[in-house]
């Protein structure tokens, strides 16, 4: 699968909307995944706001319950996640 297409990912309620045929991916339909494991210590500026963000990327791949396709969710929660088709 190739990283081609990078798009913001909706989600519906915590489940992510299939970019294929726009429904919610049922929570079964997760085919497991994947997570880097870099140690981000906290770094905090003179207002106290830590400029060094967790960075980590979490990739979970998906296959649509309806559609039958598969898709992976990529990214963190600083950076905001893609799906990567």
């Amino acid at each position: 699968m190739k990283a081609k297409n990078l798009v913001k990912v909706k989600y519906t309620n915590g489940i992510p909307i299939c970019p294929f045929c726009k429904v919610p991916t049922k929570r079964g339909g997760s085919q497991g995944g994947s997570s880097t494991a870099m140690y981000f210590p906290p770094q905090y500026d003179e207002e106290g706001n830590n400029i060094n963000p967790d960075r980590n990327i979490i990739t979970t791949n998906w296959q649509c319950l309806k559609c039958t396709k598969y898709y992976v969710v990529s990214g963190n929660q600083t950076d905001g996640y893609q799906y990567k088709i």
